[in-house]
């Protein structure tokens, strides 16, 4: 079963895998230029994948709803890391920030809403965003490591900032979706899903 929002799910694997290794090049770069100490930028990547935890949890306990305000909180990390550039505690709030965009369990949730119940075409989702994410994990060490040599930090904050928000973008076709599987479980009295679809090999 193919849906029209298929693109949109590739395009947020994509994104999701893309923003979650975008800082470790080009930070380390930056770290260096500007003379941070090897322990501070350690504090720094500690707290980034140390707040990854939190995404999980409000993502369980909350749905897929938390991912608008999940996603903005990485926008406007890059956004202070951008503008306050000389201030050392911009790099911990752009870590804690970044860390927070950790929302690969959204973006197995628009999968089961997308093919509900449709294991074959679920798992057909789930190779493609595994493609997905194996092309964006080439593209998250790469493209931002050339940014940085090109144009600098601020070109890669502002990168960042854009990325996020094209993730919302994309996601709010995703949300409507939801929404619609709501109202037709409301009046049916089912569940939206029908049924919690897990794939042990999933790459969503």
């Amino acid at each position: 079963m193919f849906s029209s929002l298929a693109p949109n799910l590739l395009l947020l694997a994509w994104l999701d895998e893309t923003l979650r290794n975008f800082l470790w090049v080009p930070l380390t770069a930056y770290a260096k230029d500007i003379g941070t100490s090897a322990s501070l930028l350690g504090a720094v990547f500690g707290i980034n994948v140390g707040v990854r935890f939190f995404p999980n949890l409000l993502v369980t306990m909350f749905g897929v709803k938390v991912e608008f305000p999940l996603m903005l909180t990485v926008f406007a990390g890059f956004v202070v890391a951008g503008r306050w550039q000389s201030e050392t505690w911009s790099l911990f709030v752009l870590a804690a920030c970044a860390g927070m965009g950790f929302v690969r369990g959204c973006v197995t949730l628009h999968a089961q809403a997308l093919y509900q119940g449709d294991l074959d075409a679920l798992s057909a989702a789930s190779r493609t965003c595994g493609a997905a994410r194996a092309f964006a994990s080439v593209c998250s060490y790469f493209v931002p490591t050339v940014v940085f040599d090109a144009a600098g930090w601020s070109a890669v904050m502002a990168l960042g900032a854009f990325l996020s928000i094209l993730y919302v973008i994309i996601a709010v076709p995703m949300h409507r979706h939801h929404r619609m599987l709501d109202r037709a479980a409301r009046e049916t009295g089912g569940s939206m899903l029908g049924c919690e679809v897990l794939v042990e090999s999933a790459d969503l």
